[in-house]
Parts: C-alpha cells; sequence; structure tokens
C-alpha cells in the first residue's frame, strides 16, 4: 500500500509524488528536482521530517531553491505562502 501524501505537503516547492520518489521545482518554475528512495518508508520518513512541516525551508532541497531566488534580483516568486525561515 502506497503512502501517497501529496495532498498534505505544505511546502510549496513540493511537484508530485510516485511509490518511491519525491518531485519539487528546481531553481526557476520550469526545472524539477528529483528525489529517489530505497524504500516506501524512507519516502514517507523524508516527507514527514520536510514536505509536511511548515518549517519546510530546513529540507536541502528547499533552502536550495530559496537561496537561489534570494540571489535573484527580482527574489522569490510570490509562489511560497509563508514567511521564508532563516
Amino acid at each position: 500500500m502506497a503512502n501517497y501524501t501529496g495532498g498534505m505537503s505544505v511546502c510549496p516547492f513540493y511537484e508530485r509524488e510516485a511509490r518511491l520518489s519525491i518531485v519539487c521545482q528546481g531553481f526557476s518554475e520550469t526545472q524539477q528536482l528529483g528525489m529517489k528512495f530505497a524504500s516506501e518508508a524512507e519516502k514517507l520518513k523524508w516527507q514527514r521530517e520536510y514536505c509536511l512541516r511548515f518549517y519546510y525551508p530546513r529540507c536541502p532541497v528547499a533552502a536550495t531553491v530559496l537561496g537561489y531566488y534570494r540571489r535573484q534580483e527580482g527574489g522569490c516568486p510570490a509562489r511560497p505562502p509563508v514567511e521564508f525561515l532563516s
């Protein structure tokens, strides 16, 4: 039985998931970053730690994407719904 949690993800960079993978937005809205896990349990552990919590900027993927947008002239797009956490 798959543990799909996409409907509960609060991270604004979350795109979709499959049984053993998560796909997130990359350094622009036209790029994507994918992570593959060895088991559903490992994927769910990652999601509980990062995707399903409002302090998603602690996620290494989200932090990298946020850092990229912060360095850009226009800053981060309006997509993230919550204030960045430092």
